[in-house]
């Protein structure tokens, strides 16, 4: 009975199946881009396979913020405590530049040397917990391995970090392979869950829009049906108000001397509505608030707060001192329409 020696036809046999199997791995998470909508579950899924691939214990993922920062986001193979830990590190953008400069590259895999003094410097050990276990010595025994995840621009979106991957000082072709693809997957993936989450917000503004555009002609059908011009204008105003977005809505009706009077108002109290009936103002005073491109159409609005209306007008408009607590997108007691 004769054994096959190392490197035989046999290993070169199973190194071939362990290729296709970790390829077919990897086939089975690009073709799971097609369903995955959210982040969360794109990043559980690399890591999951990272792990089990790589036969590492742990594997994260952290992801550049705005201020330049990488915050871990993701992580498989910790306890509770751990992953909570782990998401208060942070790796400013000088530790993470000095990584990448004592890292050793492979492909576009980094790979820091057990006993790299950049290994011992403070912010890089709190921004990179997950960089292998220190020995007695203190130097820690395995490379610090991480994959970072460049944009379609150039620039750095975050980082794949498995812990300890392997016991050397590098890892080999197939692992530094692997973790590129797996890099590069999410990279497309999450460009994938933001143009999702953009035309989830496009179809939900489209949706608002229709709803908005309904109310609108159901009032107008329902107009039809009067007989009395406050019957009409009172309409108008609560279409404004549950159409329109107002809490608030004054109709102002043009006179034949120019003067504009209030026929209808919803959301007001009653001294509120009789104060704007009883206030004058006149079409030479309300054409300090229009704007040119306003003659275009018969229906605009002005958005106080990028455009300015005299003082005096808007004092004469608005019957509530303005509401320092509203919020971006809220509309405001000095928006006025038409």
């Amino acid at each position: 009975m004769t054994g096959i020696p190392p490197g035989g036809p046999g290993d070169r046999a199973r190194d071939l199946e362990q290729t296709l199997g970790r390829l077919r791995e990897i086939l089975g998470v690009a073709r799971s881009l097609g369903r995955i909508s959210e982040a969360g579950e794109l990043l559980d899924l690399i890591n999951t396979t990272a792990c089990d691939k790589l036969g590492c214990n742990v594997c994260a993922i952290a992801i550049r913020g705005d201020d330049g920062v990488i915050r871990y986001t993701a992580a498989s193979g910790l306890t509770a405590e751990e992953d909570h830990a782990l998401r208060g590190a942070v790796l400013h953008p000088a530790a993470f530049a000095a990584l990448r400069e004592a890292a050793v590259p492979i492909g576009t895999v980094c790979c820091v040397p057990p006993g790299h003094p950049v290994r011992d410097r403070p912010d890089v050990i709190a921004g990179m917990p997950l960089g292998g276990s220190p020995t007695a010595s203190g130097r820690r025994s395995c490379s610090l391995v991480f994959a970072p995840l460049i944009g379609k621009d150039g620039e750095t979106l975050g980082l794949l970090n498995p812990a300890d991957p392997l016991h050397g000082p590098f890892p080999g072709p197939r692992e530094t392979r692997l973790l590129e693809t797996l890099a590069e997957l999410i990279v497309v993936g999450l460009e994938i869950v933001r143009a999702r989450a953009v035309e989830r917000a496009s179809v939900a503004v489209a949706q608002a829009q229709r709803r908005q555009l309904e109310d609108l002609l159901a009032a107008s059908a329902q107009v039809r049906g009067y007989y009395s011009l406050d019957e009409v204008l009172r309409e108008i105003a609560r279409a404004m108000t549950t159409a329109g977005g107002f809490r608030r809505a004054a109709v102002y009706l043009r006179m034949p001397d120019d003067d504009l009077v209030v026929g209808a108002a919803v959301g007001l109290s009653e001294a509120e509505s009789k104060q704007l009936r009883e206030t004058p103002l006149t079409l030479q005073e309300f054409a300090g608030a229009m704007r040119p491109e306003m003659l275009l159409s018969r229906s605009y609005f002005l958005d106080h707060r990028r455009f300015e209306i005299p003082p005096e007008l808007a004092e004469k408009l608005n019957t509530a001192v303005s509401d320092r607590q509203w919020m971006d997108g809220q509309w405001h007691p000095m928006t006025c329409s038409s």
